[in-house]
This record gives structure tokens, sequence and C-alpha cells, in this order.
């Protein structure tokens, strides 16, 4: 019996579970000033295409990059751009709320 597929196997989990955890998760919800979730919000990460929109509660999620410094910008029509920067670590769940002028 050859152990080559079995050795393969394994390696391919660990990659597997290396690039896992170099993701962070970010969430949150985007509101007007009275306190209202906003839908359709666009809520992406400066100098890439990963982005999402928001819920109609205003809710959102996002993989990020794990231990970088990043940019989140949040956009709607006739509401003011916000720019929030993080730095999540591996695994971090981090919340970020956001009100929108």
């Amino acid at each position: 019996m050859s152990f080559k597929p079995i050795v393969f196997f394994f390696l391919f989990l660990m990659l597997a579970q290396q690039s896992n955890a170099q993701k962070a998760f970010l969430s949150g919800v985007v509101k007007d000033e009275q306190g209202r979730g906003l839908e359709l919000v666009t809520v992406g990460v400066v100098g890439t295409a990963n982005g999402t929109t928001t819920k109609a509660n205003g809710s959102y999620e996002l993989v990020l990059q794990a231990g970088k410094k990043i940019t989140i910008v949040f956009k709607l029509l006739g509401y003011k751009e916000e720019r929030k920067i993080v730095t999540l670590q591996a695994g971090e769940k981090k919340q970020l709320d956001v009100v929108v002028h």
C-alpha cells in the first residue's frame, strides 16, 4: 500500500486549516442618525474587491485578512461616506456598528 495519498491528504488538511486561521470576521449594523438600520449600504475593503451590502435591518458581515490594518468604507447615496480602520487578529470576531450622516 502506498502512503503518498495519505500524506497528500494530511498536507491538504494542514494547508486548509492554516489558510482559515489567517482570516478574521467583522460584522455590525449601519444606522442613520435616528437609529434606523439602513438597507443596501455598500460596505467594502478599500483597495480590494471584498465587500457586501447591508440587509434590511442594516446588518453586514465581512471576512477579512488578519494581521493587517484595513480601511472599511460605508457608502449609501444621500449620506456622507464613512471610513473606519480596523486591525484584527487571526480568528478574531469583531462588531463594528456605524452611524452615517
